[in-house]
């Protein structure tokens, strides 16, 4: 791989060396197989496409629901202070799911956690609040994924009618 290269891997190795392109190490025994990682992505991508529901912190991991099928469902929580400091981009998934097709079941911010140190400043507030941990409700994570498990189990009841409904009937009047 040549240095001119668009993108390429600069990992830290363990020993020390920098891990350059992705292919080899200033030390020898750092190495990476690329074909490692693109069995990994594969394995990903498999396991994402057949899941129907995501439960999850909001983060880029999210952004693996592009996999996903058609009516897949999200539901989504937030670290306390999200609501207040982080914009519109606290949407992205929601918008990301309508627009796939698939729903978005709702969010939960967290009410409890430490307050920011400079609630004026909404950078500041952002950037606290950004790593912050999601604890959770144990009735309302119940009582919202039961509700969400049984809109699921309704979509794909309805989704198997339709398919036998489309199925062609056998006739049995034909020996008669």
């Amino acid at each position: 791989m040549s240095e001119m290269s668009c993108r390429r891997f600069l990992w830290r190795c363990p020993i020390g060396g920098n891990l350059k392109g992705g292919y080899r190490c200033a030390m020898p025994p750092c190495q990476i197989v690329p074909s490692i990682i693109l069995s990994l992505i594969i394995i990903m991508v498999k396991v994402t496409t057949y899941t129907d529901i995501v439960a999850s912190p909001h983060g880029a991991q999210l952004t693996n629901m592009l996999f996903m099928d058609k009516n897949s469902s999200i539901m989504e929580f937030f670290p306390k202070g999200w609501l207040e400091h982080a914009g519109i981009g606290q949407y992205a998934h929601h918008w990301m799911a309508n627009q796939s097709g698939m729903r978005h079941r709702g969010a939960w911010w967290d009410p409890i956690g430490d307050n920011c140190p400079s609630p004026n400043d909404d950078l500041k507030c952002f950037l606290f609040h950004k790593d912050g941990k999601v604890g959770h409700d144990t009735t309302f994570f119940a009582e919202w994924t039961k509700k969400v498990l049984d809109q699921v189990r309704l979509i794909k009841l309805e989704q198997a009618t339709r398919i036998q409904v489309k199925k062609p009937q056998l006739n049995l009047d034909i020996c008669v």
